[in-house]
Order: structure tokens, then sequence, then C-alpha cells
């Protein structure tokens, strides 16, 4: 980052933080597109699966702390406080819609650019909550369609009724059929107080990251442009 900071806290939230977490998305970014790439047209394997998940997660709470890292960085170098002039307490800092101090002292163009993303920050608290408090993100193995439903669970009981009849060769046979059916789509799945939300990870990646990336460039060239 090109702005000269004059406080030594915030530049290492900066520096050593959003800058750090930067490069972490980055690099899961990479990993995600390489476990399972766009154009995988196949019922990829459970390691797959996994190291997607796993850098899917580990790319959410980065994204969350790339935000947290950003608004300690303006609170400090604007020394942001409550109206009696007393520090802002630790949960009071952030740039979620609740976080109406830290919003509101950032101006008007920069309020109006975040207010526009308040469906963002939704989904990624939503997430963000699930996989720390709830059920971790996941990636569905495969999917059947529909109308194959049916089929899928018959063949299903017919595989386990050929096992136990020690008939490997139409066992085999079935888990073709079976697996004929299978298809794979790209999605995490969340979940979050009852709620579901499903997202295509290639897609929502990048989107994040470009986000997280304009929200940095705007907070940053407001410091340097009005300085405090």
């Amino acid at each position: 980052m090109q702005h000269q900071f004059r406080n030594e806290q915030a530049k290492g939230f900066a520096t050593h933080g959003f800058s750090r977490r930067l490069s972490t998305l980055v690099r899961c970014i990479e990993n995600t597109f390489f476990a399972i790439p766009p154009e995988f047209d196949e019922v990829p394997t459970l390691n797959q699966t996994q190291d997607v998940m796993i850098q899917v997660q580990a790319f959410i709470f980065n994204v969350f702390g790339c935000l947290d890292n950003l608004a300690w960085v303006w609170v400090l170098e604007r020394n942001v406080t409550k109206s009696d002039g007393q520090p802002l307490p630790r949960e009071w800092i952030g740039l979620q819609p609740d976080n109406k101090v830290v919003r509101q002292s950032l101006g008007q163009e920069l309020q109006k650019v975040l207010g526009s993303m308040d469906d963002w920050f939704a989904y990624l608290e939503e997430f963000r909550h699930a996989l720390a408090h709830q059920i971790p993100l996941y990636v569905p193995p495969f999917s059947i369609a529909p109308q194959n439903a049916d089929k899928y669970y018959n063949v299903e009981m017919s595989i386990f009724e050929s096992i136990t009849q020690r008939n490997e060769a139409k066992v085999r046979a079935q888990q073709r059929e079976r697996d004929s059916l299978r298809f794979f789509q790209p999605w995490i799945v969340g979940s979050s107080n009852g709620r579901h939300r499903t997202i295509q990870f290639h897609t929502q990646l990048l989107t994040d990251f470009k986000t997280i990336e304009m929200i940095g460039t705007e907070l940053i060239v407001k410091l340097s442009a009005h300085p405090a």
C-alpha cells in the first residue's frame, strides 16, 4: 500500500493483515481452480471435493478478516471514536451494516457504495457464522436430476440385494448404471439458522476477491486523498 500511515498499528493491519490476507485469497482461488477446474465435467473424487471445501472455508474466513483489517485501518488512521471521545468497543469496529459509527465516518460516497452491497455482506456473514458456529460449508459430491431420483433409489436397492446374493458381475453392472445417473455441479452449500444457500464456488470466489479489492482500494484512496 502506498498510503503514508500516521498510526503504526494501522500500518500493521494494512501491511501484515490486509495485504497478507489478499495473498491467501489468491492462493485459495488457485488451489480451488486446480482441484476442480471450471471446465471439469466428471464426478470428482472425495479428495477433490475435500480440497475445495478446505480452500473455500479458508477463503471465507480471510475475506471476513480483510474487512475487519480495513475497518481497523480506517478507525486508527482517522481516530474514529464514540460521540463522547471514548475509543470504540472492539465489537463496533467493522464495515458491516451494523457497524454504524464506522460507516458514518466514511463519508457519503463510500457509505453509499457499502450500502449497495448489504446483500453481499449478509451472504458473507451467513457463511462465516455457519462455518464458525454451525455446519461447515459443504461441496455435494454429486447431484441427481429430480426425474431420476426414483430410478437412482431403485438401483441402489438392487445393488444392495445383489451384494447379499454375492453376484459380483451384477453388482458392477448396477454400479455403472447408478453412476451414470450422477453428475457434478460446482456448488458450495451453507447452512445458517435453518436456511440454506447454494453458490457456484468458482464464480463466487472471483466475485468476493474483486469486491474486497475494490473496498480496499476505495478506502485507501480516501485516506490518502483526504488525510486526517
